[in-house]
């Protein structure tokens, strides 16, 4: 037997007691199978947070904006988004954590008008955060309160590409990511 041969032969008994172990673990009639991992946290606080969508973990598309619009007004449409508060349980004694505000965190730019900053091939722009008034709500800078009542709660933002001051808007792919806190007053 050629060394060929012989490391063909091992690899096919490998695969062969390999898939046998694999197959061995699949319940008689089964058709599929797999796993589900269900994860979470306790928050100490009078509201959960929704997952996902409208929760913990989002992804807001702000779509695709002409760099003429950009030039032109300096800002692009607004583009909604919401943090959702779920199973909201207060003290009826304490009436002080009936309101809560929002804090982004995240890469600022723009000097002190607290945008956030993006990253890739795009350049001379931002990202602007705004309240459910449209008032402008600055990276690292606590939200005005929004009042919460007992259930769930939806807690409205909007977020806009703004062209930077002074600097020429190129076209290209961006990012911007953030994180967000919540403090109930």
């Amino acid at each position: 037997m050629t060394i060929k041969q012989t490391l063909l032969a091992a690899t096919v008994l490998a695969s062969l007691t390999l898939s046998g172990t694999v197959l061995a673990e699949v319940p008689p009639g089964s058709q599929g199978n797999g796993q589900i991992l269900f994860k979470g946290s306790v928050l100490k606080a009078p509201c959960g947070l929704a997952p996902g969508i409208d929760g913990d973990n989002q992804s807001i598309n702000l779509g695709q904006v002409a760099d003429a619009q950009l030039t032109t007004t300096g800002y692009s449409t607004p583009i909604e988004f919401k943090i959702k508060l779920i199973g909201c349980t207060f003290d009826p004694k304490a009436a002080a954590e009936t309101k809560v505000n929002v804090r982004f965190d995240g890469m600022s730019v723009g000097g002190a008008n607290g945008f956030l900053g993006v990253t890739g091939d795009a350049k001379g722009l931002a990202i602007r955060l705004l309240d459910a008034a449209n008032k402008q709500v600055k990276i690292a800078t606590k939200s005005e309160p929004y009042s919460l009542r007992t259930g769930d709660n939806t807690l409205q933002f909007s977020a806009q590409v703004v062209a930077l001051d002074g600097e020429a808007v190129i076209a290209g792919h961006y990012d911007a990511l953030t994180s967000f806190s919540l403090t109930y007053l």
